[in-house]
């Protein structure tokens, strides 16, 4: 499931959005995760650490493992599921414009330290290469 971040998301629809996953076992990839508002930010750091806590202490033999609690909510996890985020870079501007040249997206957030401890670093480069380069 690929689902795009925006300022106007909430922290109950992500909520929902974890409890699915965690239910189901699917993989969900959250782009342009750091357009969401700060403090929607926060409460998914509770919300999906609750789903990385589980899916660390599950044992199959021991259903007393299989549960997490999501926003009030008991939630039977499916382990084999998971989550990723991209995110563009963002531009801290003091001014109301900014100059052209500078790297990164307005109306971006930094991530809490504790959801960035959540997820794996990397960084992706796009290259593209233009049939017109090769000849035969």
């Amino acid at each position: 499931m690929s689902v795009l971040g925006s300022p106007e998301m909430d922290y109950q629809s992500l909520g929902n959005i974890f409890k699915g996953l965690a239910a189901s076992g699917s993989w969900g990839c959250f782009d342009e995760f750091n357009r969401l508002i700060p403090e929607v930010l926060s409460v998914c750091t509770v919300q999906f650490k609750s789903v990385c806590d589980g899916a660390s202490r599950f044992e199959h033999d021991q259903t007393s493992t299989h549960q997490i609690i999501i926003e009030g909510d008991q939630i039977n996890l499916d382990p084999t599921c998971g989550a990723f985020i991209t995110m563009n870079p963002v531009i801290n501007c003091l001014h109301t414009t900014c100059s052209s040249d500078m790297q990164g997206y307005l109306g971006r957030s930094d991530l809490p330290e504790g959801l960035k401890a959540l997820f794996r670093p990397m960084t992706v480069m796009v290259c593209l290469l233009l049939s017109t380069l090769f000849q035969h």
